[in-house]
C-alpha cells in the first residue's frame, strides 16, 4: 500500500525543514504520534547522526513507545 500527499507551504525551505526536524514537533504534525521523549541532541537547534528519542504513539488502543536513532 502506497499514500502520497502533497501540501504547499508558503514558507521559506529553511524555515519548514527547521520545524519538521525538530522532533518536539512531530506530535503536531505527523499523526498518530502523541509525545517524544528521551530526547538526546548532540546540538539543541538541530537533529544530527547519532540524536535519540522516542516517540510515544496511540495506535487502535494501544501505546507503543519507539526508540528512535538519527
Amino acid at each position: 500500500m502506497h499514500f502520497e500527499y502533497t501540501m504547499v507551504i508558503n514558507q521559506p525551505v529553511e524555515r519548514v525543514f527547521n520545524y519538521v526536524s525538530n522532533p518536539a514537533n512531530l506530535p503536531e504534525w505527523q499523526g498518530p504520534p502523541t509525545e517524544i521523549r528521551n530526547l538526546q541532541q548532540t546540538r539543541p537547534d538541530q537533529l544530527r547522526e547519532g540524536d535519540r528519542f522516542t516517540t510515544v504513539l496511540q495506535f487502535l488502543g494501544r501505546r507503543y513507545e519507539t526508540p528512535t536513532e538519527v
